[in-house]
């Protein structure tokens, strides 16, 4: 989490310094989440508080941190600033998801300068792509690679009925779900914290024919605890033991600290 919210930090000064040939009194935006729970909370309240440290300092640069519930209020803010009489010196964005990715082609071809932080878009945008000075996440294609990899250690064959629950429609369960089917493809490795490098075993291997027809995928949680608490519920209703995941594959703690609270519950303890 430190490692990750220290990013930002790093985003803030990459813009400062780059964009030292605006006027002063320029503003620099950063957008992100609202701090609610998790890791997208803990992000932006991290960003604020840099923010208001950074403002306190004084300098050439106005700091100013915004927060979005979801995509459609973050596309407003972006173009609420696009419209303002001054372009933005810099903005630095943890797109809410995908949906987002228009908004922020408009910050591209207005040539200001650009920092994208954990939720990328600029693998789906050639023009983001080409115009952001940075892309700044954790590398999730191995958070997917290492599920996998430990539900094979755990016993996990070929064919078995899993449920994947996504956290949102943003390129970091985009690149987790990717990594997991490409691992369990013997495409992709997994490398532990140690540098050690695993390739599925090959009795192991699944046909994409096995994942494409065995993973049940839900609709996304956003990273909401009562979400998974839902959509988990929604899932088994019904279900037997011929018919249920053997394995449950979920993006984000919050997911199996919700489901755990679901099953504990005295209703569902039978």
């Amino acid at each position: 989490m430190v490692k990750k919210s220290l990013l930002v930090l790093l985003c803030l000064v990459l813009v400062l310094g780059c964009s030292s040939q605006k006027k002063v009194g320029a503003t620099v935006y950063v957008f992100g989440p609202t701090p609610d729970h998790g890791w997208t909370g803990s992000a932006a309240r991290f960003a604020q508080g840099k923010v208001d440290d950074m403002n306190k300092a004084g300098g050439k640069y106005t700091y100013v941190f915004r927060s979005a519930a979801g995509p459609d209020e973050q596309i407003r803010q972006i173009e609420q600033v696009l419209t303002e009489k001054n372009l933005p010196a810099g903005i630095v964005i943890q797109c809410s998801d995908d949906a987002v990715a228009p908004a922020v082609e408009a910050i591209a071809r207005a040539n200001i300068p650009l920092i994208l932080f954990d939720r990328l878009v600029d693998d789906i945008s050639p023009i983001i792509k080409e115009k952001m000075l940075i892309a700044m996440a954790a590398d999730n294609y191995a958070v997917g690679a290492g599920i996998a990899y430990y539900f094979e250690q755990k016993g996990m064959n070929p064919g078995e009925l899993i449920w994947e629950l996504p956290g949102d429609n943003s390129s970091a369960s985009r690149e987790r779900d990717t990594g997991f089917r490409e691992y369990l493809l013997g495409t992709r490795p997994f490398v532990d914290d140690q540098g050690q490098s695993h390739t599925i075993a090959a009795a192991k291997k699944w046909t994409q024919a096995q994942l494409d027809s065995v993973i049940t995928t839900s609709q996304v949680a956003n990273w909401s605890r009562d979400n998974a608490k839902q959509f988990f519920e929604a899932y088994i209703a019904g279900k037997t033991s011929q018919t249920i995941a053997k394995w449950f594959y979920t993006m984000d703690d919050e997911f199996v600290m919700g489901i755990l609270e679901w099953l504990q519950t005295p209703a569902h303890t039978a």
